[in-house]
């Protein structure tokens, strides 16, 4: 079977072809955000392989019933996604949400049947594989990037009040810091011990620490992943987050945390095994 696998990300596009498992062609290209630019980009990569399914994995929940999309990173809403790639040609669309795969396939490269993945980046996404399975409930499982964790909380970019998002992203380093700055920079500030710019890793490490408990209780994986951008600067908290994880979640329900073996790419091999399994 033939397959081209997309992860649509709000900064890039990464497309890997393959025949079965094995990986003939990768590419990765910016992302254009205008709806009629985006479409021409999808078009352009498709027409360049000739394939039997088409596996997405993107961002924010999609609403297959009504074939909705409206990816809060993208101006445009309501785009009927499956529809507009029904129009160019003939072949199997498979649709899933980019951490939910991004944890399907973690689990495949690690062999372990029951996995928790937290993506850390710009927001906070999550996959969750059970008995080999991935996790999504009646539709929208696994959004722990939105479960409650601070009581009448900051606001959160979906609205409510407390949610982790809030308080383990990129904005909250930046908040804790007290001004927007890059997070390369952030990080080289920290490493050169600079007091304040080591302070926020450490608030960052503390509520991360507090999520990582929850999940270890609640789910009792085998191992928790952590993936996205912000794993490329896990010296600064990771060690921290462990420390206090190892003390806050029960004893019997304790796991390994490590930063994803898959990376960039976790995405693409999500939806190529997917497609495989459905």
């Amino acid at each position: 079977m033939r397959i081209l696998a997309l992860d649509i990300g709000g900064s890039f596009i990464k497309y890997g072809f393959f025949e079965g498992k094995k990986l003939k062609h990768i590419g990765k290209i910016k992302t254009k955000k205008r709806r009629e630019e985006f479409k021409d980009q999808i078009k352009g990569i498709i027409k360049g392989f000739k394939f039997d399914a088409l596996s997405l994995a993107i961002p924010y929940p999609y609403d297959a019933k009504r074939d909705l999309w409206s990816p809060p990173n993208f101006p445009f809403r309501n785009f009927k996604l499956k529809n507009f790639l029904k129009q160019l040609g003939k072949f199997k669309i498979f649709i899933q949400n980019d951490a939910n795969l991004a944890a399907l396939a973690e689990a495949k490269a690690r062999g372990i049947a029951n996995l928790v993945l937290l993506t850390l980046g710009t927001g906070l996404g999550s996959g969750v594989i059970i008995n080999s399975k991935l996790y999504i409930g009646n539709s929208y499982a696994s959004e722990i990037g939105h479960s409650i964790i601070v009581k009448n909380g900051l606001t959160c970019s979906c609205g409510n009040k407390g949610c982790a998002e809030a308080y383990i992203s990129v904005r909250a380093l930046q908040r804790y810091y007290g001004k927007e700055i890059s997070i390369e920079k952030l990080a080289s500030l920290a490493r050169k011990r600079d007091k304040k710019a080591k302070k926020a890793f450490e608030i960052f490490a503390d509520y991360l620490a507090i999520l990582l408990s929850n999940i270890a209780n609640i789910f009792n994986p085998e191992l928790i992943v952590l993936s996205g951008g912000l794993t490329h600067f896990g010296d600064l908290f990771l060690k921290q987050a462990v420390k206090k994880f190892g003390s806050m979640a029960f004893k019997q329900t304790r796991c390994k945390i490590e930063i994803s073996k898959l990376s960039d790419l976790a995405g693409v091999y999500g939806a190529l095994f997917y497609a495989l399994e459905h």
